[in-house]
């Protein structure tokens, strides 16, 4: 039986971080998305309806739909949908 021999790749490369503002700056725009929304749901977004004493409107129907459909596309769990909509939509 012949004998394996071991084949050698090149050693790794060690990659040392010399910027770390510029580093961890890129670490957070790594999990950015952005949003285009067109300009008539820019005016839609708020609500405009009639306040009712004890409820609380912030949101338009519309702005509501638009955060349940991100949801839903992509698969986010209310804890992150959450989030993501606090961060977003300010």
């Amino acid at each position: 039986m012949p004998k394996l021999t071991k084949t050698h790749s090149r050693p790794k490369s060690l990659y040392r971080v010399k910027n770390w503002p510029e580093y961890e700056k890129a670490l957070v725009q790594r999990g950015s998305i952005t949003f285009w929304l067109s300009d008539d749901v820019e005016k839609v977004w708020l609500y405009a309806g009639e306040k009712q004493r004890g409820s609380q409107f912030d949101y338009s129907d519309k702005a509501i739909e638009i955060m349940l459909t991100i949801k839903e596309v992509f698969h986010l769990t209310i804890v992150v949908w959450k989030d993501l909509c606090v961060r977003c939509f300010r």
